[in-house]
């Protein structure tokens, strides 16, 4: 049984991606009924993809849980820099559809994530720059 990142993984590349797996497990993380953490790279990206057309950051579900991830990347301070550094957020939703009767293929819905209007931490507060000093 493939997972939805495996399953992302493969089409990216066949679509021409350069793709890096950024979700891992974290076995040293204690949490109710055992030990045990997936982690993604800023708390929601499962993988990173970089062609001529940009990068790309991915973050993958099963097809119920969709709207769940949309909402949790937007509660996320991070995605807002992520958007502004040109990058796009998508979120894979997997699902097996057929017709009756017939064999099911997995089915991926693409979802871009725009930015939340009131994402946390966004803008970033002014900070004054330090002055670059270029030896003499």
């Amino acid at each position: 049984m493939t997972t939805p990142t495996e399953r992302s993984l493969g089409m990216l590349r066949k679509e021409g991606w350069t793709v890096g797996k950024t979700e891992h497990w974290n076995p040293h993380v204690p949490r109710p009924g055992g030990m045990g953490v997936r982690q993604d790279l800023l708390g929601f990206i499962d993988l990173v993809c970089f062609s001529g057309a940009g990068v790309l950051v991915v973050q993958t579900t099963s097809g119920s849980n969709a709207a769940a991830r949309i909402a949790k990347i937007r509660e996320i301070p991070a995605h807002a820099a992520v958007l502004a550094s040109g990058a796009r957020i998508e979120v894979h939703s997997w699902r097996k559809r057929g017709l009756r009767g017939k064999r099911k293929l997995w089915s991926c819905a693409r979802m871009n994530v725009e930015l939340a209007p009131t994402a946390p931490g966004w803008p970033p507060s002014e900070q004054p720059q330090q002055e670059s000093i270029s030896p003499v």
